[in-house]
């Protein structure tokens, strides 16, 4: 029983970890398509 409860907190530890990266991942390409525009805006 405890083997399971062992595997299972690896799992969701995986799963946020995923979830962390997913959610960076995203935060950062809107920063950069933000910075994109603003240049775009500026060259016009």
């Amino acid at each position: 029983m405890k083997k399971f409860i062992f595997v299972l907190f690896d799992v969701l530890g995986f799963a946020l970890k995923l979830i962390l990266l997913f959610s960076l991942a995203i935060v950062g390409m809107d920063l950069i398509n933000k910075h994109n525009d603003e240049k775009n805006a500026a060259n016009k």
